[in-house]
């Protein structure tokens, strides 16, 4: 659970341009830098709620912490300097 793909123009059709399980359960929201390096946000249910992700080496853009529920929503602003959720938990 937790597929992430991420899809790119290619002529008139698109092809994965990256993919891979961000959660351990099933993602409620996604969000992405519109620059370099282009990072993507993932946020959901299960153990690991939400993920950050390099999508063009699949390495960690850095952690998002502290939800004790699942995560609903997810923002992030340039550069990934913030990262802004909307949870079921109480923190």
């Amino acid at each position: 659970m937790g597929l992430v793909r991420v899809l790119e123009k290619d002529g008139d059709g698109f092809k994965t341009k990256w993919e891979g399980s961000m959660l351990d359960g099933p993602v409620s929201d996604i969000a992405w830098t519109r620059e370099e390096p282009y990072c993507i946000c993932a946020v959901g249910g299960g153990k690991k709620r939400a993920a950050a992700v390099n999508v063009n080496n699949g390495s960690s853009c850095g952690q998002i912490t502290g939800a004790t529920g699942d995560v609903y929503s997810v923002d992030i602003g340039t550069s990934m300097k913030m990262a802004l959720t909307g949870a079921d938990s109480s923190l």
